[in-house]
């Protein structure tokens, strides 16, 4: 739709945020009808709609060719019929939804292991002591081998 539009000279993207919407959609059928004239063209657009009527009318001041108007309608029906389809698959989606089990139906059966995972030598907390609590280990640049806030080496090495 957009390239129609831009080849017609039609600036309505610029004046409109959305030419899907219920403003455009109007517009585009009433130029697809036969309407040329921007004044009246400008008059369809919603009362929600920020740009002044003048310079949407000024915006749908252009070249109404034939190839192009068949452009746009074949676009247009191309756009509305997927949309159909997205509504149907919407609603086909909805439909299978009902139909699956919902989680208060069937809990989900309690844990076997203590933790989800096994805690692995290079863990942080594997000897029990958080590393982020080592002020040598909140610096990038330290290289040092020993935090000063450890004292027992044997019992982790930082």
């Amino acid at each position: 739709m957009q390239k129609a539009l831009s080849q017609m000279n039609l600036k309505l993207h610029h004046v409109l945020s959305d030419i899907t919407g219920t403003s455009g959609q109007a517009i585009l059928d009433a130029i697809l009808s036969g309407q040329r004239d921007p004044v009246a063209l400008a008059q369809l657009c919603h009362s929600r709609v920020k740009s002044p009527r003048d310079k949407v009318a000024q915006a749908l001041v252009g070249d109404y060719r034939p190839e192009h108007l068949f452009a746009l309608k074949q676009s247009l029906e191309g756009y509305r019929y997927y949309q159909k389809l997205i509504l149907e698959l919407d609603q086909e989606t909805a439909r299978l939804m009902q139909a699956l089990p919902s989680a208060t139906e069937h809990p989900m059966p309690p844990r076997t292991k203590a933790t989800a995972y096994h805690r692995q030598g290079n863990d942080p907390r594997f000897c029990g002591v958080s590393f982020t609590a080592c002020r040598s280990h909140r610096h990038p640049r330290s290289q040092r081998s020993h935090c000063a806030s450890c004292t027992d080496r044997d019992r982790h090495r930082c």
